[in-house]
């Protein structure tokens, strides 16, 4: 399981895209690890007859990311990720992807955290497609 998530965050890292694409070979050998993951419900992606994950695999859950960036990441990074979000007063927007830049990290990440957050009540996660942007509201 470590390895396929040490893939997946790999990816996550070179592309800081919402979709992952992993090498062809890596789907079949690590199938059951990204079965489970994906039963879980911390990795989604759209299966076809013959394949599975045919168009790559996103990470659906926000503390998987997190997790992953602990492990194979900067933890520095998301302290510092972590503090700014932490110190956001209410009313005051945050730019996911300056913080990103500003902190080493994939905005991936950053919109993790901020909807960590989000799902504790302290902000909102802005809704606009291609944004990523974090309010505090508490």
């Amino acid at each position: 399981m470590r390895e396929v998530a040490s893939l997946i965050w790999e990816q996550v890292r070179e592309s800081d895209s919402r979709v992952v694409e992993l090498d062809p070979g890596a789907y079949k050998t690590f199938a059951r690890c990204l079965a489970e993951l994906e039963s879980l419900g911390l990795i989604a992606g759209r299966h076809a007859l013959g394949g599975r994950f045919v168009a790559g695999l996103r990470v659906r859950d926000p503390t998987f990311t997190v997790y992953m960036a602990r492990l194979f990441g900067s933890g520095q990074g998301v302290d510092r990720v972590v503090q700014a979000v932490d110190s956001c007063s209410e009313g005051t927007w945050l730019d996911g992807r300056k913080l990103a830049s500003d902190c080493d990290v994939p905005v991936q990440l950053v919109d993790a955290i901020f909807r960590l957050y989000e799902q504790r009540g302290y902000g909102i996660v802005s809704k606009t497609l291609g944004e990523v942007a974090y309010c505090g509201t508490v």
